[in-house]
């Protein structure tokens, strides 16, 4: 099993969605309030699913789109989702080469992994793609939770990503990048 599936393990389940959904009702009614009839949602580096599952009420409204280039996550997302009409696809989301059909994009405890080069080539990709992104990043917590997670204030965040808003939550710990 992989590094990830193993630090996700057991995330994949109603209770820690209800958490979820709570500790993160900011982020995700960021990405519910942009999204429009017809839309494609995607999820890069969806991990367990959370987050397109907390999606999963607009359904009727969107096609939502779970991807991750983990194996193992993409089988425990096939195995979340097999009963939906989510669709799980396996993607590099650091490649620079975008899905050529997202509407609205969003991530959740990515993007800080990586330096800034792979985070201004992760969101580029979707300029002009899609009409709105929407990517959680962790802020200043008093220690990274997987081990490698950059924690920066959100002034870094502003110079690396250029957003057209971040929202911060969660008494300032917690930020959602907006590039529209």
């Amino acid at each position: 099993m992989s590094p990830w599936a193993t630090f996700y393990e057991g995330r994949a389940n109603a209770s820690y969605l209800e958490y979820a959904k709570q500790r993160y009702r900011v982020f995700i009614d960021a990405i519910c309030s942009r999204i429009t009839a017809g839309d494609t949602v995607l999820e890069l580096g969806a991990g367990t699913g959370t987050i397109t599952a907390a999606l999963e009420p607009i359904i009727e409204l969107a096609t939502l789109v779970a991807t991750d280039i983990d194996p193992d996550q993409l089988a425990t997302m096939s195995k979340r989702f097999e009963d939906t009409d989510i669709l799980v696809q396996r993607l590099d989301a650091t490649s620079g080469h975008a899905v050529t059909s997202a509407d609205v994009v969003h991530s959740h405890g990515m993007l800080e992994h990586f330096d800034d080069e792979t985070i201004r080539k992760v969101i580029d990709s979707y300029r002009g793609i899609a009409h709105s992104q929407v990517h959680y990043v962790p802020g200043l917590y008093p220690k990274p939770t997987f081990g490698d997670e950059r924690l920066m204030p959100v002034e870094r965040w502003w110079d690396i990503v250029k957003p057209s808003q971040i929202i911060t939550f969660n008494d300032g710990l917690d930020y959602a990048l907006v590039i529209e």
